[in-house]
């Protein structure tokens, strides 16, 4: 299993990953995480995570103050390890099939979607809208 990702901000700080996010606030432990054990890979010595919190705004409105928030490394790298534990799980079924589940070889049922993600998208995912995608499936009108 190959991982790999990229931080929005690179901060000069000592110990910890910091990791850039707008929008609305979510859960990005597993995130944070991957970054935490990527950088330790590279011989970083990682005792911290922080998140860098920006709220969009509408245009007419004042721009909220940025705010900082400290995540649990134990915590965040456990959650990250059992998220790479499942797509493991996801593509050896996905190869293999699963007669329990009834899911065969090369069924896309084999992935656990996420519809509500912004990258559930066709910009960015290759799958979105094809016959392997079947979230995003055209049904026939009545």
């Amino acid at each position: 299993m190959i991982v790999s990702g990229q931080q929005d901000v690179l901060a000069r700080e000592p110990h910890r990953v910091r990791d850039l996010k707008t929008g609305k606030r979510g859960n990005h432990k597993p995130q944070l995480g991957v970054y935490a054990l990527l950088a330790k890979t590279h011989g970083y010595d990682v005792q911290g995570l922080a998140e860098d919190f920006i709220e969009r705004a509408s245009i007419k409105k004042p721009q909220p103050d940025p705010q900082s928030f400290l995540h649990d490394l134990a915590g965040a790298e456990t959650a990250a390890w059992s998220v790479i534990r499942h797509i493991q799980t996801d593509l050896k079924i996905w190869r293999e099939g699963d007669p329990v589940q009834g899911i065969e070889p090369g069924d896309p049922w084999a992935f656990a979607a996420n519809p509500s993600s912004k990258l559930c998208s066709d910009r960015f995912c290759p799958a979105w809208g094809t016959a392997f995608c079947r979230e995003h499936q055209t049904d026939d009108k009545e």
